[in-house]
């Protein structure tokens, strides 16, 4: 045994072995698949918080007559608590939600009256101690306007929390301050995250929503902590109560929302208001964000789609509707935003699956606002052609728009030979479109970008930096629609030099402009998924590592997912199969539309 074995884990040390201090796990530990273990010595002294008012602010606790006391002992862990546990069941509330999509709605005169007359009546959020069953929801209402925490947004004044319920703001506050930037590209100040402005203050007048938003929170804390290494230590309580989970208390309020929102639906008579749209829509997201199938991320995306196209074609009275991409403040145009950007990306992710609520129309998307007939240069001069929330500029996300379209045609012709020719034909016309523009832009955008660094501005300096990040961001993007084109369309081989030469492109992009710490990772996922999965070659297999540690580095960011998405590519690498093959081999409808 080596003298200087302090710091070797136990097993090392039982049976003099030389121990690498490996963490969780040592190298020994791992090679004989024995427990790994290291142990610590408590040490008393040193009084660092001799006085009392400089000290550490322990989490649930509270000093009383100069002891440290536990403050709600709900929240101690036993020994024997579960860190991963499902408590409800979502099955009846899914399926309800399933089958009135399908349906489809039938708008009529008398709905409109009907709605005055049965308005559905959405239950204030409750306490989690218990499962409260609906009938006594009126007796254990919390009032939710009372104190406001001091770390909500400053728009949000007016949102309080009951002082019994502090984890209610905690979660509120973890989905707005945390959660919301996963749904963005680019956070900033001159384009600030709807996510964090006006979702919320929908969410001031809809308790529905802002139980999802709670609900939402409380999952992601939960996945927070368990990827969280000091998850693992176990409570100082010996004979600790029954802990509150994080994901007990998220998912009441779900099953809530869940109920709330098939009142909502039944009593709509086929319409629904900005509210409605954008709890479906974070539902959807809810699905997408956490994999999880009793939440199914496309039964209420297609219900969206529904829900919007009815919409239209009720107020536009046309049979081909048309939503006007607009970048205005207001909720409505914020729903309309999220639900394009969903309709785009959501396809460009996932596989090929037949739902009866897919075939409801897709309402048209016109960019024509923002660009024309032309591509915008003076919006290059000022640094604001690329929309920071989305990553992209407009042109390029109408150009999407059509990739989107395309895989969507691709999957209804694909038994006419005629209609698969004439897709190909717009495929390969659209990927020449795609990078002319990307190739004119970006020479638009080094030449204004060379004028703006001789300025000796240092706040110009850092927009241009900022800059940099959104316009590799776009790149990415339109490089990613490409090769979807090249590959799903068009139908190229993996080994084709069309394929392997974007693909390296889109690599070495990756590799020199987004690390994995990247404020924009999460909107790029579908990115490093479609193309990671295209490295089957054993020469490409040395670049697998910068897409696995990009997904990965948001699996312990709390977003499980990916998990999966990564999963799917190890297994296209071992197969050498299309990953959207994969995808309906195994029935896995994954999707990275954040």
């Amino acid at each position: 045994m080596s003298k200087n074995s302090k710091g070797f884990c136990s097993a090392c040390l039982r049976d003099q072995l030389r121990c690498n201090r490996g963490k969780p796990k040592c190298d020994k530990c791992n090679e004989r698949g024995t427990k790994c273990s290291y142990s610590f010595k408590l040490k008393w002294g040193g009084r660092q918080y001799k006085d009392m008012n400089r000290s550490a602010g322990i989490p649930n606790t509270k000093f009383y007559k100069g002891a440290l006391l536990v403050k709600n002992k709900r929240l101690i862990a036993g020994k024997s608590t579960q860190k991963v546990r499902q408590f409800l069941p979502f099955g009846q509330e899914e399926s309800k939600l399933s089958a009135f999509f399908d349906e489809g709605y039938k708008y009529t005169e008398e709905q409109p009256q009907l709605r005055q007359q049965q308005q559905p009546e959405e239950a204030p959020i409750v306490d989690n101690k218990t499962l409260i069953p609906p009938a006594s929801l009126c007796e254990e209402v919390i009032p939710l306007l009372q104190t406001v925490p001091t770390y909500v947004a400053p728009g949000l004044v007016g949102l309080e929390f009951d002082d019994s319920s502090w984890e209610f703001s905690t979660f509120f506050n973890l989905f707005i301050n945390e959660t919301s930037r996963f749904f963005v590209a680019f956070h900033s100040q001159a384009f600030p995250n709807p996510f964090h402005t006006v979702l919320p203050q929908m969410a001031l007048s809809c308790p529905t929503l802002m139980k999802l938003i709670i609900a939402f929170g409380a999952k992601h804390r939960r996945m927070i902590a368990m990827v969280d290494e000091g998850a693992n230590y176990p409570s100082l309580e010996e004979n600790g109560c029954t802990s509150v989970d994080f994901g007990y208390m998220g998912e009441n309020l779900l099953n809530q929302a869940l109920n709330e929102l098939v009142k909502k639906l039944q009593n709509s008579g086929g319409r629904a208001d900005d509210s409605t749209m954008a709890i479906i829509l974070l539902l959807s997201s809810l699905g997408i964000f956490f994999n999880d199938d009793r939440v199914n991320w496309r039964t209420h995306y297609n219900g969206a789609k529904r829900i919007v196209f009815n919409e239209l074609e009720i107020d536009q009275k046309s049979e081909e509707p048309i939503i006007y991409y607009q970048k205005d403040s207001p909720p409505h145009f914020f729903v309309m935003r999220w639900f394009i950007y969903l309709d785009v990306v959501g396809p460009l992710s996932s596989g090929f699956f037949h739902s009866r609520s897919e075939e409801v129309p897709r309402p048209h998307f016109n960019f024509n606002l923002f660009y024309g007939e032309k591509f915008d240069k003076s919006s290059i001069e000022s640094l604001e052609d690329i929309c920071p929330l989305n990553g992209m500029d407009m042109k390029l996300l109408s150009y999407l728009t059509r990739v989107s379209q395309l895989i969507l045609k691709k999957k209804a012709v694909s038994v006419d030979q005629n209609d698969h020719f004439e897709t190909v034909g717009k495929a390969i016309c659209l990927d020449y479109k795609i990078s002319n523009h990307l190739r004119e832009s970006e020479a638009e955008r080094d030449l204004v970008v060379k004028r703006l660094k001789t300025l000796s501005d240092p706040s110009m300096e850092k927009r241009l930096e900022r800059y940099d990040i959104i316009r590799s961001t776009n790149l990415l993007f339109g490089l990613t629609g490409i090769l979807q084109l090249r590959r799903r369309i068009v139908e190229m081989s993996q080994a084709s030099e069309l394929v392997t030469q974007l693909v390296q492109k889109i690599t070495d992009l990756i590799r020199e402009k987004i690390t994995v710490n990247s404020p924009s990772l999460s909107c790029l996922s579908f990115c490093f998924f479609t193309v990671g999965c295209e490295l089957v070659d054993e020469s490409m297999s040395i670049h697998r590592s910068v897409y696995r540690d990009r997904l990965m580095s948001l699996w312990k960011r709390g977003v499980p997912s990916v998990l999966q998405a990564v999963n799917v590519m190890e297994e296209c690498w071992r197969l050498k199969k299309p990953w959207w093959v994969i995808l309906e081999e195994k029935n896995l409808d994954i999707c990275l539309a954040f």
